[in-house]
């Protein structure tokens, strides 16, 4: 196989069509801060929280203009057919003592090559937490990334002068077409000055290297460490969110300000339960089950928060509607396949939601797209006796294949709007009490949050 650091004009060539593809479509808006934490004359390693699949892989690389390298467990390399793919993605495996105390011998080499990348100035991408999780919560850290950090700066005499750079990543949503991510750079950690206490004890190094990177990580992602209410502070932060930034004459327009709001927001809850812990806890369990309720009457909170929604305001909902249905069947007629394959394929063989957006994201914009808009728009030149039709034709596809998506949003919403009037103004018993418990818990919140 080739060494991984050498530059690649394929990953380059493929990197610039998934940036596009991922910064400009699949999400709705693609946000960063904190690059002026980075020295550009220091050898890095990047880390960051792992929630999201490949997603997370992609959106960290996006920080960088070099061609980043990524450390992945190494079982998945076991087969060479793999591992010359994974190779050719600027993957390095790591061992770890599950696949074999035989095997942790192969890190020796590991780490010279890490150095070997570090040294010329390329990046290691890893996430210390080992594999992702469903929750917006940072887990323990594994031991590798202490690991190959203090490797590669034994291999250089502990003169690589090696930061490791903390990014915090949040998705309003892991799954939905569409979503907003912000990625925030925390300060970073020198690892020199810890190579001392790595060298008296191993363990104690590596402990103490880890809690550092993680106390610079946390500030910068989503934390809400309290599983038995987890649900419920998440519902607060739809909920309450708004409110509470009003409250506190907090900005909450950009995707930025709205991450500051909510863990201003969060951290308010948690002093609320070291203060009043059974109340907390109850309200927090109750706003869980108002989303329960919510999602069985396939609403979403902000339907309520919005409403009332006069005849007028419906009415102008409805023309707008149907005036652009014809560009709605023209985006959807010609990106159909595109939404609906990988659609459907993800949330039929994948189990993982976190896996599902990573899957559905691959199958659409990476294969997809190309194969499907080349094919499409050489039918229109061999239908079309005009130069300039399949141009017209192709610069069309993707605008109209976005407002199909978004049209698909304005008509669920004008449904549910209408529903909802619709039972309003008849005083449907259930949706009553869900406004009334709404109202309650606002009240409450009010009350427990400053």
């Amino acid at each position: 196989m080739k060494p991984v650091e050498n530059y690649s004009v394929g990953i380059n060539a493929a990197r610039y069509w998934v940036r596009f593809t991922s910064i400009k479509l699949f999400y709705r808006s693609w946000k960063m801060r904190g690059l002026d934490n980075i020295d550009p004359n220091r050898p890095k390693i990047f880390i960051a929280n792992h929630q999201n699949a490949l997603m997370d892989a992609l959106n960290v690389g996006f920080l960088l203009k070099a061609q980043p390298i990524f450390l992945a467990r190494a079982d998945i390399f076991e087969k060479k057919s793999i591992a010359r793919i994974f190779n050719w993605m600027k993957m390095i495996p790591i061992y770890r003592i599950r696949d074999g105390f035989d095997s942790l011998q192969k890190n020796d080499e590991v780490f010279e090559q890490c150095a070997r990348v570090l040294g010329k100035g390329m990046n290691l991408v890893i996430f210390p937490e080992g594999n992702h999780g469903d929750q917006r919560h940072l887990r323990a850290f594994k031991k590798g990334m202490a690991r190959v950090a203090f490797g590669a700066e034994k291999a250089r005499d502990n003169k690589l002068n090696l930061d490791i750079i903390p990014v915090g990543i949040d998705y309003s949503h892991y799954e939905n077409f569409r979503a907003r991510v912000t990625l925030s750079v925390g300060n970073p950690v020198a690892v020199e000055p810890f190579s001392e206490l790595h060298k008296e004890n191993a363990q104690k190094g590596l402990k103490a290297l880890n809690e550092e990177v993680r106390k610079n990580l946390v500030p910068h992602m989503i934390d809400v460490p309290w599983k038995n209410i987890y649900d419920g502070v998440m519902g607060v932060r739809t909920l309450y969110g708004a409110r509470y930034a009003k409250k506190n004459s907090l900005p909450y327009k950009t995707s930025f300000n709205r991450f500051d709001a909510d863990k201003s927001l969060i951290a308010n809850i948690g002093a609320s339960l070291e203060k009043s812990p059974e109340k907390t806890e109850a309200v927090c369990k109750k706003t869980a089950t108002y989303f329960k309720i919510l999602n069985r009457s396939k609403l979403r909170d902000h339907i309520p928060a919005n409403a009332p929604y006069g005849t007028f305001r419906l009415f102008r909902n409805l023309l707008f509607l149907t005036i652009g249905l014809p560009f709605f069947l023209y985006g959807l007629i010609n990106n159909f396949l595109i939404f609906l394959i990988p659609d459907r394929l993800s949330r039929s063989l994948i189990k993982d939601p976190q896996f599902r957006s990573s899957i559905a994201y691959v199958l659409a914009f990476v294969v997809l797209m190309p194969i499907f808009y080349t094919l499409q728009t050489l039918i229109i030149h061999w239908t079309f006796d005009l130069w300039w039709a399949p141009w017209v034709y192709l610069l069309s596809l993707i605008p109209f294949g976005l407002f199909a998506i978004y049209y698909s949003f304005w008509f669920k919403k004008a449904r549910a709007k209408v529903g909802y009037s619709i039972k309003s103004r008849k005083k449907d018993t259930g949706l009553m009490k869900l406004l009334d418990l709404r109202k309650s818990l606002i009240e409450e919140l009010d009350q427990l949050i400053v």
